[in-house]
């Protein structure tokens, strides 16, 4: 599969894009993996270090009319072990990140679709429900600033709410 045509035309001839074997590769002080191809499915790590570039594929990969999943950058080490339950933290975890999350709606592109397509390929709606309500609790997480006398949240007010009825949006993507 031709691997140059996942890189959008407007940064195809930069420098900073390559492709290694089934690997495309952005260069950001050294090459770090954006997408993978194994049999005929493609793969975009959700990389935080490399959003914008992440974004741009994904954008670029929705106009292609490609069908791909999301993956941990950690799975770039082909001796490290592909677990489904980490897979599904990061695709929460990244959806709970402001930047990640302001880009990825400003781009129009349904997450939570890909992540409820993601599910039922690879991995079970019992083992979603188990991450979900274990990541529920970071999401709401909150310290005490003892300088200012409040109580600080970890994430911001839309994201909370979002996510009080993320398992509900799920199950409506799931039904369609």
């Amino acid at each position: 599969m031709e691997l140059f045509r996942f890189i959008p035309k407007k940064v195809r001839s930069s420098s900073e894009w390559s492709n290694n074997g089934k690997y495309v590769l952005y260069k950001k002080i050294h090459n770090l993996p954006v997408l993978y191809v194994e049999d005929d499915t493609v793969y975009v790590f959700l990389d935080l270090r490399i959003i914008n570039q992440v974004i741009l594929i994904v954008k670029h990969l929705q106009e292609l009319g490609v069908e791909f999943y999301f993956t941990h950058p950690d799975f770039s080490n082909p001796g490290e072990e592909w677990i489904e339950s980490k897979v599904l933290y990061h695709y929460l975890f990244s959806y709970a990140d402001k930047n990640f999350h302001k880009k990825i709606h400003k781009i129009e592109f349904d997450f939570l679709k890909n992540m409820t397509n993601w599910v039922s390929k690879f991995s079970s709606y019992h083992k979603l429900k188990e991450v979900y309500d274990k990541f529920i609790p970071v999401v709401n997480d909150n310290y005490y600033d003892y300088f200012t006398g409040n109580r600080v949240m970890n994430y911001p007010e839309h994201i909370r709410e979002e996510f009080r009825t993320l398992w509900r949006d799920i199950q409506i993507n799931n039904l369609l």
